[in-house]
């Protein structure tokens, strides 16, 4: 085990933190812009979908702003890796992000019904190709990709394969999970219920491709022999949770479907972590591997970092969940589809 400093441990298991709350606030928001499809040519039901998400998803994306600013400060050589070896995709992930951004502001500007179709095309690309991205961007780097004097030099075929592909995959299935879980919680019920048939199929599609990283976690990682308690603790809590959550979404059991896709979410993502522990890119050569001391800033960059994030993460936590609380307090399901024109139309 390398003889990492107490502050590096917490550096790393703040970014990691970041992370996950990256995927489970942003990922509910990436599933449901991809629920927007199951909403067909209804206009009323997509406005109703992306409702949900419209006060808090600039927020919830400010995670992974604040993950990579900390992965900059104080583990550049992390930062660097990843961005030389993965810089095309970012620039995707980045234009997607763009996309999407506009397409909740442009959707309903546009008095040409195709002008207004086509942002909400904009919209669900937005949030279906992004976590397939990162997935696939975080799968390689811990599978295993070719480093050079700390630079990764990744071709195309060194990023997509067969377990990044999944793990790409296995991401967007979690967000369409959780972001119906959380949709259902908020929409009319005849929506509710439509939505609910989707979330159905959705939770069945998480057991082939649970099953699958399974399988493919052994061979194409290290994951088990590094910290296997730790792993196989989360990948069970994992397995529990989708149960469970089958069992909540066929008794329609929204909030509690939401809540358990959550820990289904965040366990998941954090045992790639600490799967990979020291370690932060492996290389297809061992002695190549980027590691935690190797990438690390000096000790007084990294006090700066802690400082900073002491100072501002209590409050982007208390804005975003006093945010939450307005929201779950305030928001209001329309009674019926006549209600619901009425608001559309003063609202815009």
């Amino acid at each position: 085990m390398l003889e990492l400093t107490n502050l590096q441990v917490i550096l790393l298991a703040v970014i990691a933190i970041e992370l996950v709350l990256f995927f489970v606030l942003n990922g509910a928001d990436f599933g449901a812009g991809v629920a927007t499809l199951f909403a067909n040519n209804d206009a009323q039901q997509r406005n109703a979908i992306v409702k949900v998400s419209g006060p808090v998803w600039g927020g919830n994306e400010a995670w992974l702003v604040v993950a990579l600013a900390t992965m900059f400060a104080a583990f550049p050589g992390w930062y660097s890796a990843l961005a030389s070896g993965y810089y095309l995709v970012f620039l995707l992930v980045l234009f997607f992000f763009i996309f999407r951004g506009v397409a909740f502001d442009y959707r309903n500007q546009w008095h040409a019904k195709a002008m207004n179709r086509f942002w909400d095309w904009g919209l669900f690309f937005g949030s279906l190709v992004p976590p397939f991205l990162i997935g696939l961007i975080f799968t390689s780097s811990f599978s295993g990709v070719p480093i050079k004097n700390g630079f990764v030099y990744a071709s195309f075929f060194d990023i997509v394969t067969p377990f990044s592909l999944v793990g790409g995959l296995m991401a967007v299935i979690l967000s369409l999970d959780i972001g119906l879980a959380r949709v259902i919680k908020k929409v009319p019920v005849n929506l509710a219920t439509k939505l609910m048939h989707y979330a159905r199929i959705t939770n069945f599609l998480v057991y082939p491709f649970f099953l699958l990283v399974l399988i493919l976690l052994p061979m194409k990682t290290h994951f088990f022999a590094n910290h296997p308690a730790a792993v196989t603790f989360l990948l069970l809590l994992a397995a529990v949770a989708t149960i469970v959550q089958t069992w909540a979404i066929h008794n329609f059991h929204a909030k509690t479907a939401f809540w358990l896709a959550a820990v289904m979410m965040g366990s998941f993502i954090l045992s790639l972590f600490i799967g990979v522990f020291p370690n932060l890119i492996v290389g297809v050569n061992p002695a190549t591997t980027i590691n935690a001391i190797s990438a690390a800033s000096g000790r007084e960059s990294q006090l700066w970092v802690a400082w900073l994030l002491g100072f501002s993460a209590p409050i982007m936590i208390i804005v975003q969940a006093y945010a939450y609380h307005l929201i779950n307090h305030y928001y209001n399901t329309p009674a019926s589809a006549m209600d619901y024109q009425l608001e559309v139309t003063e609202h815009g």
